[in-house]
């Protein structure tokens, strides 16, 4: 099977059947076709073969810096509106290392990057167990270059998403081929914990009788007692003396109680589209058990005391958050820019929400016989997700046309009746959508 290159690119979006270096189980050789994209790739690492890496027409290999979904004719996801954003090029493909902080919203993040592995061709490692050594990672990494190297000369651009603690040596293993962003993500840790109860109680950590959506005070506070000190940190620091330098390893951090604007800024900062960071959620148990508020004041000092320094850590998160919206606001004249997108996120993951949520019946109705995916639960129903917003994007600009020619005259126009620039007259559409940039849409 041969893509093109634009096909490469987009083809998770359009639904196509040319699936281009997705992802390479590693491990067990327990093969999960089931859950690919297509079944696309379906063997193991150690199985791999040049035979075995699908040639996608890109003359300078899979990784090339020029691959970019934003070239592909008609498919422009985010419609910004901000000069300082507005036609860059995509930080990815990129190496890339998503250390995966339990109980974070971490399998919903991963399932994101997977999504943005899938759209801008990184390769994801996947490994078959919990914890990988040094050693594991370089030798699931080599058999992977191995592989497409035979085929391109240049290296392919990787990217890791599972449950592997930060360790300097593995980041040292992943930037032998190139530059590579490192991302992780924090939790208020008393919310966390009670998250994190409810994932060890349903694993029958505490016996079968007990009732993991209820108070369960004793259970509780046994884990509380017994539990890692500081987890969040130990899981992000490596060998960092501090929380300073521990958040100075990462390229970005995600704040779970801030997800939505965590991802909008993501996707500003590096270059991506809606299409990459809409989701379904991996989990949702938010609301169907006790929070701090109806737990006993000293389990909640309990916890609090032991996570002193993961309290600090989920400030600081906060605070480079902050400062990122503040950079954003800057470059791009206010705060209407950022909170327009956001809105138009908003929308789309709230339609996404209602299209999506019974996946299994949304792919018989569109005949579709598997129900996939990215990777065990990371990445719910892409092929559905993808549907949505390239529907929606195109509904919006079709609004947007419709609007532009009642109010301003012929789209494109350089100004209205009364002198002014057309193009500029409006800020956002009713649906928050740039009104400047759907108006520009209609020149190219």
């Amino acid at each position: 099977m041969v893509c093109s290159r634009s096909t490469q690119v987009i083809s998770i979006v359009l639904g196509a059947s040319c699936i281009c270096w997705y992802s390479i189980i590693t491990g067990s050789g327990t093969s999960r076709g089931e859950n690919f994209l297509f079944k696309a790739v379906t063997m193991t690492a150690k199985d791999l073969s040049a035979s075995d890496v699908t040639d996608c027409g890109n003359a300078s290999g899979i990784g090339s810096s020029s691959i970019d979904a934003r070239t592909a004719s008609g498919i422009n996801m985010t419609n910004l509106a901000c000069p300082a954003f507005d036609d860059r090029p995509s930080r990815f493909p990129s190496n890339f290392w998503y250390v995966k902080n339990p109980k974070t919203s971490s399998s919903t993040l991963a399932g994101v990057f997977r999504s943005v592995a899938a759209h801008h061709a990184v390769i994801m490692l996947n490994p078959a167990k919990t914890h990988m050594s040094v050693k594991e990672v370089e030798d699931t990494k080599q058999k992977v270059i191995s592989a497409v190297q035979s085929r391109h000369s240049e290296p392919p651009r990787l990217g890791l998403s599972n449950h592997v603690r930060f360790n300097s040596g593995i980041r040292d293993t992943l930037e032998l081929n190139g530059p590579l962003l490192l991302f992780t993500s924090v939790r208020e840790p008393i919310d966390r914990f009670y998250s994190f109860f409810i994932e060890q109680c349903q694993n029958s950590k505490f016996g079968k009788n007990v009732d993991c959506f209820g108070e369960a005070v004793d259970e509780k506070l046994q884990m509380a007692t017994t539990m890692e000190p500081n987890s969040q940190l130990a899981v992000i620091r490596g060998n960092a003396t501090d929380i300073k330098s521990a958040v100075a390893q990462y390229d970005f951090i995600f704040v779970r109680e801030r997800f939505d604007e965590s991802l909008v800024v993501f996707m500003i900062l590096y270059g991506l589209d809606f299409a990459d960071i809409v989701h379904l959620s991996s989990k949702v148990r938010t609301g169907k058990y006790p929070g701090a508020a109806k737990m006993p004041p000293a389990l909640n000092n309990l916890i609090r005391t032991n996570s002193q320094e993961d309290v600090k850590l989920w400030v600081t998160a906060n605070a480079l958050l902050d400062e990122k919206i503040a950079g954003i606001n800057e470059k791009c004249g206010g705060e209407a820019y950022m909170a327009s997108t956001l809105a138009a996120f908003n929308r789309l993951q709230d339609t996404v929400a209602n299209v999506c949520r019974e996946h299994k019946k949304w792919y018989s109705d569109h005949g579709f016989s598997t129900v996939f995916t990215y990777w065990g639960d990371n990445g719910q129903a892409p092929r559905c997700c993808d549907f949505v917003v390239r529907r929606e994007i195109h509904r919006w600009q079709n609004e947007g046309r419709n609007h532009a020619i009642q109010v301003g005259g012929t789209a494109g126009a350089s100004s209205n009746s009364s002198g002014g620039d057309v193009s500029s007259a409006y800020k956002a559409d009713a649906f928050a959508m740039p009104k400047k940039t759907l108006l520009r849409s209609e020149q190219h």
